[in-house]
């Protein structure tokens, strides 16, 4: 039988994508495109018209990725201890500064 963790995380990496996509597009609406801390999004946001096009963009290519890492941990045990680090670092760096800033 397979380890079905993988699955678990690779979900909640999901919806932590939908929360970062939603908290990003309440930080653009306030503060404008410079409250992106991301260059390569704020990039990505300086040089669109459109920036809930940008972030929609950007959150399907991520979820895309963490589909395919979490079917590539599905099969490998080792890989299942990265996702879970991901998954750490995007709540440590992505979802609580975020909700930091736009609590305050």
């Amino acid at each position: 039988m397979k380890n079905k963790n993988p699955l678990y995380i690779g979900a909640v990496l999901i919806i932590l994508q939908i929360l970062d996509g939603y908290l990003t597009l309440e930080g653009i609406a306030r503060w404008g495109n410079k409250a992106e801390g991301n260059p390569i999004l704020l990039w990505l946001l300086e040089s669109s018209l459109n920036p809930f096009a940008v972030i929609v963009g950007v959150k399907v290519v991520a979820i895309l990725i963490i589909c395919l890492l979490t079917d590539f941990a599905y099969h490998s045990e080792k890989l299942t201890k990265y996702l879970i680090a991901i998954a750490i670092f995007y709540m440590s760096f992505a979802i609580l500064p975020w909700t930091y800033v736009l609590t305050k």
